[in-house]
């Protein structure tokens, strides 16, 4: 009689979870990290190459002044960054300017800011289209008369206004002020350059 071969067991396997395993939280952490100091330098970088390419002005007298010898009181203005500017209007103001007798004492120029109640009195300013890089222009106050053993005593300011290239000026327009305070040194006139405002 034939055997009967009956039915084989099923071979049961462990049934395996198809659930996603749990985020890793320490990559996301790295990530956002990184991703935060690219945005820092970028940040960093855009401001350092805005500041390189801020124009900056410069105001220096044509000095010393030998009192012997009358001569135009005269400014030098450069613009010592690569962009130029444009529509430039440069002022120029005068507190006090006195002739005095070298045998006085050297007076104190008068303070406009002061209790002295001196205003700064400014006259028609020079206009330059451009004012290209590292391109002096110069302005002067016409020359003073004074006779021998005779010197001068001044307190002057400049003021300047530009736009940076084709900036509108509306918008990026900047004015600076210097105070120019003479002295005198070794038998000539000298100024003192002081910035009033950036």
């Amino acid at each position: 009689m034939p055997r009967s071969r009956g039915r084989r067991p099923r071979r049961i396997t462990p049934h395996q979870s198809s659930s996603p395993s749990p985020p890793k939280e320490s990559s996301s952490i790295w990530k956002k990290i990184g991703t935060g100091i690219l945005i820092t330098a970028t940040l960093i970088g855009g401001l350092a190459a805005a500041l390189y390419f801020v124009p900056r002005v410069t105001i220096e007298a044509v000095a010393p002044f030998d009192p012997s010898q009358p001569t135009p009181i005269a400014f030098r203005i450069t613009n010592t960054n690569v962009v130029p500017l444009r529509n430039v209007d440069i002022s120029l103001g005068i507190c006090s300017l006195m002739i005095i007798p070298d045998t006085q004492p050297y007076p104190k120029p008068a303070d406009c800011e002061g209790p002295s109640n001196v205003e700064m009195r400014f006259g028609r300013p020079w206009h330059f289209n451009w004012i290209l890089m590292d391109e002096p222009v110069d302005i002067s106050q016409p020359p003073l008369s004074w006779g021998n053993h005779e010197r001068f005593s001044a307190n002057m300011e400049i003021r300047i206004s530009y736009s940076p290239w084709y900036a509108p000026t509306i918008l990026f327009g900047r004015t600076k002020a210097f105070r120019f305070v003479s002295y005198p040194s070794r038998g000539k006139i000298y100024f003192k350059s002081t910035p009033l405002y950036p």
